[in-house]
């Protein structure tokens, strides 16, 4: 009897000192994972907003000098324009004529999404992109999030070769408070879209 409370009393001891450390290590790991899927999703999504600005023709909007919660722009080809890039419902969205698509997995959440129009010139258009990405964490005292901040300038890559569609569709245009409407150019004819998409 005696022996079987030493061993109990012993088994309480290191059991007292492993789940703590077995806690801990759990909790390291999920906050890893946690700044790996943040960094990684923000990464990819602006490797993927640049490659799209970088091959655009014209910044349609926002305009020279104002900024905006979404990015259009105009490519050369009719079948990728127009090009729209914002925020839907805690993702980064983006819209390749009539195809649309997410930038960011659902395990992180999109905060915010600005986009600033520094252009000096028609032939000499940039942009500034920022973005916040956020992840919950969980940490011993409670629920946590891990946030990062991402911003980058970029320049268009401009050769003013625009093929011609045989369309004059309008310009996307923001219907408040969460509506872009656009038109593309189908075999001569201009066809309305419309997504939803925190504006203006």
């Amino acid at each position: 009897m005696v022996e079987l409370l030493i061993f109990l009393a012993i088994l309480a001891m290191i059991s007292g000192l492993v789940l703590p450390l077995l806690f801990t290590a759990s909790q390291t790991r999920y906050q890893q994972a946690t700044v790996a899927a943040v960094e990684q999703n923000g990464a990819q999504a602006m490797q993927d907003i640049l490659s799209r600005v970088r091959s655009a023709e014209t910044i349609t909007s926002p305009l020279p000098t104002k900024s905006g919660s979404y990015l259009v722009l105009q490519t050369s080809s009719g079948a990728q324009s127009p090009i729209i890039i914002g925020m839907q419902s805690g993702s980064l969205i983006l819209i390749e004529h009539a195809l649309q698509r997410p930038l960011t997995s659902p395990e992180v959440g999109v905060t915010s999404f600005f986009v600033r129009n520094t252009s000096a010139a028609t032939n000499r258009q940039s942009v500034v992109i920022s973005f916040k990405l956020a992840r919950a964490t969980r940490q011993s005292t409670g629920p946590d999030t891990y946030e990062r901040y991402f911003e980058t300038a970029v320049a268009l890559f401009v050769d003013d070769q625009i093929t011609p569609t045989g369309c004059t569709c309008t310009l996307p245009t923001c219907t408040a408070p969460s509506t872009v409407n656009w038109q593309i150019c189908d075999v001569g004819v201009c066809t309305a879209k419309s997504a939803s998409l925190k504006c203006p």
